[in-house]
C-alpha cells in the first residue's frame, strides 16, 4: 500500500491514514475496500484541488436524485460499488454504467453514458482523470444537469467541457462523503 503523503485529506478534510476514512469503513466481516486510487493511474488530482463549490452548490447538486455513474464495479470491496449503494439506500435513483457488466445491484448497466435511457441529473465519474474526458464527452449529448468527478479525479479538459454543455462541475470529491457531511450538518443545525 502505498503511504500517505504528510498533510493529505481525504473525504471531507479527514487526514488520511492507512485506514480507510470512516465515511468508507466495511460492513462488519466485510472484506475492506480500496481507497479511491487506481493502481498504475496517471497522477491523482493534487488533494488541495477545488472546484470552488460552497455547502448550498453542493446540496442543489445532490438533490438531483438520477445518478448516473460510470465506471461502477459489481466488487463489493470497491469504492466505485460502495458509494453507489449508499446514494441507492438514501433515495438516489442510480444507473450503472460499465460496458463489462449486465447488471449491477439488481439495475441494468449500461455500455456507456449515451445509451443511458432517460435522462440524467448527475453523471458520476469512478475512472483515472485520464479516462475522464472520453467519459464525460460521451455523456454530454444527455445533458447532464451536473458532472461530479469523484475524489482524486481532475481533468481540466473535461471539466471545461462539461461547463460549456451547461452543467456544474464538482471534482476532487467523494459523493458519499459530501452527502454524510451535509446530512449530518443538517441533522445538528435543527
Amino acid at each position: 500500500m502505498r503511504q500517505p503523503q504528510a498533510g493529505a485529506t481525504h473525504c471531507g478534510g479527514q487526514e488520511r491514514r492507512r485506514a480507510p476514512c470512516p465515511s468508507h469503513l466495511p460492513a462488519a466481516g466485510a472484506r475492506p475496500r480500496r481507497s479511491h486510487s487506481y493502481r498504475n493511474a496517471a497522477p491523482r488530482a493534487p488533494m488541495d484541488a477545488r472546484d470552488g463549490h460552497g455547502d448550498a452548490d453542493i446540496r442543489r447538486i445532490l438533490s438531483r436524485r438520477r445518478v448516473a455513474v460510470v465506471g461502477m464495479s459489481r466488487d463489493p470491496s470497491k469504492d466505485a460499488h460502495a458509494v453507489p449503494l449508499y446514494l441507492i439506500r438514501h433515495g438516489y435513483d442510480v444507473v450503472p454504467v460499465n460496458p463489462l457488466a449486465g447488471e449491477i445491484l439488481g439495475r441494468r448497466s449500461y455500455p456507456a453514458a449515451s445509451a443511458v435511457e432517460g435522462p440524467i441529473g448527475t453523471l458520476c465519474v469512478f475512472r483515472p482523470s485520464e479516462q475522464a474526458l472520453p467519459a464525460v464527452l460521451d455523456a454530454l449529448p444527455k445533458r447532464p444537469r451536473a458532472v461530479w468527478l469523484q475524489e482524486g479525479i481532475h481533468n481540466a479538459e473535461a471539466e471545461e467541457a462539461a461547463r460549456r454543455a451547461g452543467a456544474d462541475v464538482v471534482f476532487n470529491r467523494c459523493m458519499l462523503a459530501e452527502h454524510r457531511r451535509l446530512a449530518a450538518g443538517a441533522v445538528a443545525g435543527r
